[in-house]
């Protein structure tokens, strides 16, 4: 098949070109491993030079928004109609789902879109936005999404229609390691229990309940040691009793993970939190660590087979509780049955039999 991918060029602010990561690069990778012709363009919001390249398998196309916002459409559409594309892809934003969807329309191409987060929930109050999304959704060949939960929200108004789940995963690097090995490359004591958040410190995110955790395990057992990573929202004061490494580069996250014992997760229940699925919970699971978690929708489905760890959102003392139980539990967690390459394999199929006009259940 000939698929282009759309997508902005620094999704979660990290240059896919500069440092491949996640489920924007993997999937296009494997499907190029699996014999298919792959286009990623990239949509560049801040400045730099304009290329073609291939590398990966992959043909990758880099188009800057300045000065002329309409460039990225005008080149995705032109190489449509130049390679005659099967599948146009949507990824990472809602802008990109629109585009495939318009783009496929216009060349004859089948479009998909596929979303990890509600992206409506981003910028909620700018409705014709969101009005072109959701025309977008009902008139896309097929959608995609890492999770039910979202999944359903992104079908409302095309039912019985093609949609599959592409679940998440941790990226290949996340593997067991040597813990103290890792403890002494960040410079953290290699004998207490380290119970630790990775994510964007944000008022949004549940970051009070994360603190009020914080303060609450540190009265009741002060050998704890607490480890923070992620970008701060100005005007947030810290708890003291913690270590904030701040925003980790990305030869550093697997030690930061490998040296957490706990790794909790304080998603809030909302237009947010109950449809994200998130990549850290897999990757410390595919490290070893223990994860904690306060429950939402998407958790459970990403929890699924140790529900014994969720928490209602809000209830400290109950998260505490279980925190700590994790921290000496024998009980070993094991990572989902999911890795990019199962979810590309799964996609490929997908693309295929939508094609065709035929579906199947997932494997």
């Amino acid at each position: 098949m000939k698929i282009i991918i759309l997508c902005k060029r620094a999704p979660q602010s990290r240059d896919l070109w500069r440092r491949p990561y996640g489920r924007f690069f993997h999937l296009a990778r494997y499907l190029a491993e699996m014999g298919d012709e792959v286009h990623l363009v990239l949509l560049n919001y801040g400045k730099g030079e304009e290329f073609q390249a291939h590398r990966d398998g992959i043909n990758w196309h880099s188009v800057n928004l300045a000065p002329n916002p309409l460039r990225f459409y005008r080149v995705a559409i032109q190489l449509a109609k130049t390679m005659r594309a099967d599948w146009i892809i949507g990824f990472s934003d809602t802008y990109f789902g629109i585009c495939a969807e318009l783009i496929g329309r216009q060349t004859g191409a089948s479009s998909l879109i596929d979303a990890y987060d509600n992206y409506e929930s981003y910028i909620p109050w700018c409705k014709p936005l969101h009005w072109l999304w959701r025309r977008a959704l009902r008139r896309c060949t097929g959608v995609t999404a890492a999770g039910p939960g979202l999944l359903k929200l992104m079908s409302v108004g095309r039912p019985n229609r093609n949609s599959a789940i592409i679940e998440m995963a941790a990226d290949p690097q996340f593997t067991p390691g040597d813990k103290i090995s890792s403890r002494r490359s960040l410079g953290l004591p290699e004998d207490r229990p380290i119970i630790a958040y990775s994510g964007s410190l944000y008022r949004s995110r549940g970051i009070e309940e994360l603190f009020s955790l914080i303060e609450y395990i540190g009265r009741n057992d002060p050998n704890v040691y607490w480890m923070l990573s992620g970008r701060l929202e100005p005007g947030i004061s810290l708890p003291n009793n913690l270590n904030h490494l701040g925003y980790v580069a990305d030869d550093k996250v697997v030690d930061v993970v490998r040296s957490a014992d706990v790794v909790l997760c304080v998603n809030k229940p909302d237009t947010f939190g109950s449809f994200s699925y998130p990549v850290k919970i897999y990757e410390a699971l595919a490290v070893g660590a223990r994860v904690v978690a306060f429950s939402t929708d998407s958790v459970e489905y990403v929890m699924r087979e140790h529900l014994n760890w969720l928490v209602p959102f809000g209830e400290i003392t109950q998260m505490a509780d279980r925190a700590i139980a994790a921290l000496t539990t024998s009980d070993i967690q094991g990572a989902p049955l999911a890795d990019w390459a199962i979810s590309a394999k799964w996609l490929r199929q997908q693309l295929i039999e939508w094609k065709q006009g035929t579906t199947s259940e997932p494997q």
